[in-house]
């Protein structure tokens, strides 16, 4: 019986005291700034009308290389696509550039 009634008191003396600190204001003063990103929409026929194939560029950041047939395609960041004629391994033509805004 007198351990259930300490027992009792201790529990109320710890919520009472997490409760009653609780109520303290804190005097934080903390300061994030965040960066707000917009999206830009393009209409699809325009996107469609702004593909044509360039002269030949010289790569400046390639990225994956991709084979269809005797093409390679070769991504540049941002800017688009490089062409090359691959059907001799050893020498690769290059064809042209396919622009495409925000190729990834």
């Amino acid at each position: 019986m007198a351990m259930k009634r300490i027992l009792r008191l201790g529990m109320t003396a710890l919520l009472l005291g997490s409760v009653l600190t609780g109520c303290l204001q804190d005097k934080c003063k903390v300061e994030q700034t965040y960066v707000l990103y917009q999206p830009k929409y393009v209409k699809l026929a325009d996107l469609r009308a702004d593909v044509k194939l360039d002269l030949p560029q010289a790569l400046e950041t390639p990225g994956k290389i991709y084979v269809y047939g005797n093409i390679l395609l070769i991504n540049e960041y941002q800017k688009g696509i490089h062409l090359y004629n691959n059907r001799n391994p050893k020498d690769p033509q290059s064809i042209g550039f396919l622009p495409i805004l925000g190729n990834v």
